[in-house]
């Protein structure tokens, strides 16, 4: 009997559970001896594959650590991944999200030589890495996006609250870390800061603050990123580093007044494309389909041909934007402040 394809699931399986319990640092294979009823001699069989994973038993770790296994069945040729409101562990919150999103991107292995077409409508996660209290607001927002409890959904955002020493700080640095090996077309739409804005104002509005001076010290932040940004950045033409000497990479901004899009991501090297497409966050499909990557860089010239690009030379426009962007923040914190009177 083969039991090859039984064996490369087992295999798999327990990688991705081994990738994603990494940062937790807690003992993984002995709450998965727990959760299956079986001894440690037993596991390890599992583990290196002398003994196949009945299906339920895949089935529990699947549920237990947040692994698809469609994605793992898939070949990796589409992945989606999937977090309802019914199937997610309640006991879990943003950091796992963002885990999961970080892991994506760590493609040093899969596509050397690889770069990144990305275009948002919302400022790219990474780039919140570069102010402390902006992500500080972002993962509360994100936080209160996802199915938690309604106890969770009923907290108030506070800095006094947030260290940089969280798990979910790291997490979007190490984010920042990867993207950062890359060059990197990206295209920004007009109100590609309309989302931030629009959940400070949400919060605001429903009362979601512990301290109405944070709510002008975000503002201020936001301000101050958006400048550094053009400033340090785009006009460099060089991407952000999160840490360390490391020589940045090429970063190329295209500002395109009349799309409406989700977040895309292309990585694409020589023999291997890597798609990302976001449904509505944090839903997302992963694919390697060699077509759709295909599509996806044509769709992205495309898009590039009818953009401008904000560059060095480019400085007329670029100041324009910038101070477009800058107006759209300061009207947004006049609004809030008015109903805050």
């Amino acid at each position: 009997m083969n039991n090859g394809g039984t064996n490369n699931l087992n295999q798999q399986l327990f990688e991705a559970i081994k990738k994603r319990e990494k940062h937790k640092g807690g003992d993984w294979k002995s709450a998965a001896q727990q959760l299956l009823g079986i001894g440690r001699t037993a596991l390890y069989n599992r583990i290196n594959g002398s003994t196949p994973l009945l299906l339920e038993e895949a089935v529990l770790l699947a549920q237990k650590y947040g692994i698809s296994l469609d994605s793992l069945l898939l070949d990796k040729k589409f992945i989606i991944a999937r977090h309802s409101a019914q199937a997610f562990d309640p006991k879990k919150g943003v950091e796992d999200y963002l885990h999961l999103i970080a892991e994506q991107f760590k493609m040093k292995e899969n596509l050397v030589g690889a770069t990144f077409y990305y275009a948002s409508n919302d400022l790219p996660v990474f780039y919140y890495a570069l102010a402390p209290e902006l992500l500080a607001f972002k993962i509360f927002a994100w936080g209160i996006a996802m199915p938690h409890s309604e106890k969770q959904r009923q907290q108030k955002f506070s800095l006094q609250n947030f260290s940089r020493l969280k798990p979910e700080f790291s997490v979007i640095h190490e984010a920042l870390r990867e993207y950062g090996n890359y060059p990197s077309i990206e295209i920004w739409p007009a109100k590609i800061l309309d989302n931030t804005l629009n959940q400070l104002e949400f919060y605001a509005r429903t009362h979601r603050f512990k301290n109405l001076d944070d709510i002008q010290r975000l503002y201020q932040a936001f301000e101050e990123l958006i400048t550094k940004i053009f400033n340090q950045y785009i006009t460099n033409g060089q991407k952000p580093l999160a840490e360390g000497p490391d020589k940045p990479q090429n970063l190329t901004v295209y500002y395109n007044e009349i799309i409406q899009i989700n977040t895309i991501l292309l990585a694409t090297a020589p023999h291997k494309s890597q798609t990302f497409c976001i449904f509505d966050s944090p839903n997302f499909l992963m694919s390697e389909d060699p077509w759709l990557g295909k599509y996806t860089l044509l769709w992205f010239k495309y898009i590039i041909s009818s953009s401008s690009q904000l560059s060095k030379i480019n400085m007329g426009l670029r100041n324009e934007v910038l101070a477009k962007f800058i107006r759209d923040i300061q009207n947004s914190k006049e609004k809030v402040l008015k109903w805050l009177e």
